[in-house]
């Protein structure tokens, strides 16, 4: 009878160790104890999400884009947010219709497909106001390079206090933007301006008010001729200053001027007498009684 040989390397079947079976058990159950945990955590067992949350920082506040104002939406009344900031801003000065917009140096204006940032407009205005100044010979850039009117300048100078400011903001400064329609001229745009202006602190200016009296310019006169040293034409397709105020292309060139300076300046004039002292020397508006010309 013949003998069975077993290799001493291989153990019988019974004795074959039983620990992988117990290590997929223990993993199972760790795997539904975590499931058990997710869909309902122990009070003292914070969410994975709650963890986040704690740790993750705000996102940042998105970055302000300039303000647009828009002349379209403004006339044709689609943006009426956009419509009340104007209004409220024009109010502040005593204005309605002698100007269309009133804007912050920040701020850009669109008229159709033109867009201008007031920056970029006043940057144009002082590098043009350089260059005049440099071409000036020296008794013209004393006088602007206009002619002086003979004025009693030897009357004493009173000082005028202006009245309250208005509820705006002092730090910010305001430029008043007029958009040129069909059959404009520049005299009679300053004109509505003051006449609006003046209205709205009690003092009615009637339509021969400019005219020349006994051969001397009124006071209103003189208010005009100051402005058209600080009153700009800008065109909106050239992106360029324009100083032909002959022909102003409707809806193309836009009447821009310093509002708060301009508010300043007038601030003293609180009654229709007192136009009879103002005095205007070709560069500076000042009155007959104030110390010092106003710049």
């Amino acid at each position: 009878m013949e003998e069975k040989t077993v290799n001493p390397l291989v153990k019988p079947p019974k004795y074959r160790p039983r620990w992988p079976w117990a290590v997929i058990a223990l993993v199972a159950a760790l795997l539904l104890l975590n499931h058990f945990f997710q869909w309902h955590p122990w009070p003292w067992v914070k969410r994975p999400t709650e963890v986040r949350e704690r740790i993750t920082p705000p996102p940042p506040p998105p970055q302000s884009q300039p303000q647009i104002v828009d002349f379209g939406k403004i006339e044709e009344k689609t943006d009426l947010t956009l419509g009340e900031m104007i209004l409220k801003r024009k109010q502040e000065f005593g204005l309605k219709d002698s100007v269309d917009m009133v804007v912050k140096p920040e701020e850009s204006i669109r008229i159709g497909r033109e867009t201008v940032s007031v920056r970029d407009i006043l940057a144009e205005i002082e590098s043009q106001m350089q260059g005049l100044t440099e071409t000036l010979q020296p008794d013209q850039a004393t006088s602007g390079g206009r002619e002086i009117l003979e004025e009693d300048l030897s009357k004493p100078r009173k000082e005028v206090e202006p009245p309250p400011p208005p509820s705006v903001r002092k730090s910010v400064v305001y430029y008043g933007v007029y958009v040129v329609r069909p059959g404009d001229n520049l005299w009679n745009i300053h004109f509505n301006f003051l006449k609006e202006y003046f209205k709205h602190r009690g003092i009615t200016l009637s339509p021969t008010d400019d005219e020349a009296a006994a051969g001397r310019s009124t006071g209103v006169a003189k208010i005009l001729k100051y402005a058209e040293t600080m009153v700009h034409i800008f065109n909106m397709k050239t992106k360029k200053l324009d100083h032909d105020l002959d022909m102003l292309a409707p809806h193309e060139k836009v009447v821009i001027f310093n509002l708060t300076h301009l508010n300043n300046i007038l601030g003293p004039v609180v009654s229709r007498n007192q136009f009879n002292q103002v005095r205007f020397d070709g560069r500076s508006l000042y009155f007959a009684e104030t110390d010092s010309p106003s710049q």
